[in-house]
């Protein structure tokens, strides 16, 4: 009878806690929504405050920088900012960049600390982007981003170091290094990996945007490097299998820094990839330590 009353009581503890965790929960939330007008002096403010505040939030990009991606997001339809909000405060801002064509979109930006923020934009985007995939790229360290995503089963991609290169580098003076043009599209596309989104194909729809240099010897590609025009980031760079170790690529990689003529320029790197980390340092990579990352892809649901 007592080990019954005791058991009894116990459960009434464990209710209790549930309902006030669920009372905090819902505290916590308060008049949550996500807004899609605010203004870049709005935006600027929290993203300021947001820094000032997080002295240890690990962010890549300068303040400059992100001021002109904001800006983007005022000029172009492709940029998305959003910002969540708990009676009428700002919780989290984020930039994303959309492909509608391709019911692709991509986070930019994740400027948040809170829990509910980032829930409530899982659940806007699902509803906004249905049948969409969303890329986010995220600290390692950001636990509650990475924890969402993973209860959204997001896939993740296996971590990347974040390097960089600055200062001026020789031309490697190759000729069968060339710049892409539409002679070389089948083979390019055919080569290139297809691991992600930025297939060939899609690389090739948006060559404006990137400088893309191959390596042709007797016709055939035996190597490419894709990298932006601006703020010059290299997206890939892949040798054929039968055609390594003959510095092709590290080639290739010299060319891009060449053309980039002194301005930083800043790649990924998988963390056991040593092969590649070896071939980037012997270019003159340098780690940036903070700045590792993981990349995520959640499906938006599909359309009906």
């Amino acid at each position: 009878m007592l080990k019954a009353q005791i058991y009894q009581h116990f459960n009434y503890v464990i209710l209790w806690v549930l309902i006030l965790i669920s009372l905090c929960d819902i505290l916590h939330h308060g008049d949550k929504m996500v807004d899609e007008t605010l203004t870049s002096n709005e935006a600027l403010s929290f993203i300021k405050s947001f820094i000032n505040k997080n002295p240890d939030n690990l962010i890549s990009d300068s303040l400059f920088k992100i001021e002109l991606n904001i800006d983007l997001s005022f000029k172009k339809d492709s940029y998305k900012l959003l910002a969540t909000k708990s009676s009428d405060v700002i919780t989290g801002l984020y930039l994303f960049y959309e492909i509608k064509d391709e019911s692709y979109i991509e986070g930019i930006y994740l400027f948040t600390n809170n829990k509910y923020s980032f829930k409530e934009l899982i659940k806007y985007l699902k509803d906004k982007y249905e049948g969409y995939e969303c890329y986010f790229t995220v600290h390692p360290k950001s636990k509650i981003i990475l924890d969402e995503l993973k209860k959204n089963n997001a896939f993740f991609f296996t971590e990347q170091k974040s390097m960089y290169h600055t200062g001026v580098i020789s031309d490697p003076e190759d000729k069968n290094i060339i710049l892409y043009n539409d002679n070389y599209k089948d083979e390019y596309i055919k080569i290139h990996d297809t691991l992600g989104y930025w297939d060939g194909k899609k690389m090739v729809d948006k060559k404006d945007d990137f400088n893309i240099i191959l390596y042709v010897n007797k016709n055939k590609v035996l190597g490419y490097i894709d990298i932006t025009k601006e703020n010059p980031f290299v997206f890939d760079i892949l040798v054929k299998e039968n055609y390594r170790n003959q510095k092709i690529g590290h080639k290739l990689l010299q060319k891009a820094l060449f053309m980039a003529n002194g301005a930083k320029v800043s790649l990924g790197v998988d963390i056991d990839n040593t092969y590649a980390i070896k071939l980037y340092e012997g270019l003159g990579f340098i780690e940036d330590e903070l700045n590792h990352s993981i990349t995520s892809i959640l499906k938006l649901g599909d359309k009906n």
